[in-house]
């Protein structure tokens, strides 16, 4: 039973679900299940083959390219209206949809949304408060999110010589190409970018260079693949790879009015935690809760008149 587990999960990460969909996987197991209930009921040879024979016609002739087409369009026409899907992809780190809609494409990782674009106030607010904490920022990390125009938005900083941009599923660059090119294509030619299709904590782990910023761009930590990047091992690890200035940040959903208890409970152990990695922590406030961390004694900038004049 172990070995057969062992040998379906890499039959299933590796072969399956690179090359077939969803509903094409159902159907091949669907058609397992019949030749071997076919076999079992026939008790003639003859009978056997021809049973076996017709099902693997049918299957092969009508349901798989006919079937599977119609019902993974109707299932997912169904399951995301009323956008619009004009890209799906399946990849080893999950299932990627891009959506449409008055003409903002949005993509999904495992239904888990991950960006918009257009989306400017998403795209600047992602990183232009961590940039503008720093004096003149010269190296950037961003992990996750750049596809949004948020990188883009970064390289607007005229100090910027290298930024590092980190996506862990290759396959969200190739739909960055296709479908978010307004602000991709300008990044790709920057020569100042390097992009790099690893996962983010092995990158920060064994990244040689120092940063003077790192900027966490990702979902919340609604999965146990988003979680590595909100604990204590995680920050110390970005700790350690900041120049003497640099600056780690990262946002969370908040209120500009009212915060629930068990959100109040969470920013506060994502606070607690900060500062066992870091020197000094900062928050600012508002729909979304922006976090400053930094090793340095010089105070995180607070003054919006040194944040304007910067800007």
């Amino acid at each position: 039973e172990a070995a057969g587990s062992a040998v379906g999960g890499v039959l299933a990460s590796l072969v399956l679900i690179q090359s077939l969909d969803a509903v094409q996987i159902s159907l091949l197991l669907a058609l397992l299940n019949l030749m071997a209930a076919a076999w079992l009921w026939f008790e003639s040879a003859q009978k056997r083959r021809l049973m076996l024979a017709l099902i693997v016609v049918a299957f092969g002739g009508v349901v798989f390219p006919v079937g599977a087409r119609w019902l993974e369009g109707a299932s997912l026409g169904w399951l995301w209206r009323p956008f619009q899907i004009t890209a799906l992809r399946n990849s080893i780190y999950g299932n990627l949809i891009v959506t449409e809609k008055e003409g903002s494409a949005a993509l999904f990782e495992n239904g888990l949304y991950m960006v918009t674009a257009p989306d400017p106030q998403a795209a600047e607010e992602a990183v232009h408060y961590a940039l503008l904490q720093h004096p003149a920022p010269e190296t950037l990390l961003l992990i996750g999110g750049g596809i949004n125009g948020s990188l883009a938005e970064a390289l607007k900083h005229p100090t910027l010589r290298r930024a590092d941009y980190v996506e862990l599923d290759p396959a969200i660059l190739d739909l960055a190409s296709a479908h978010f090119r307004n602000g991709w294509d300008r990044v790709r030619s920057d020569r100042r970018v390097r992009l790099h299709a690893v996962d983010g904590r092995l990158f920060v782990k064994t990244a040689a260079e120092l940063y003077d910023v790192i900027i966490i761009n990702l979902p919340e930590p609604q999965t146990a693949q988003l979680n590595r990047f909100y604990t204590v091992e995680f920050f110390r690890e970005a700790a350690r790879h900041l120049t003497p200035t640099g600056v780690f940040s990262f946002r969370l959903s908040g209120a500009e009015n009212y915060i629930s208890p068990a959100r109040a409970a969470f920013l506060q152990c994502m606070n607690r935690t900060l500062r066992q990695a870091f020197l000094q922590v900062m928050a600012y406030p508002g729909a979304n809760v922006l976090f400053f961390a930094a090793n340095r004694r010089s105070p995180l900038v607070a003054d919006p008149a040194v944040l304007v004049a910067r800007l």
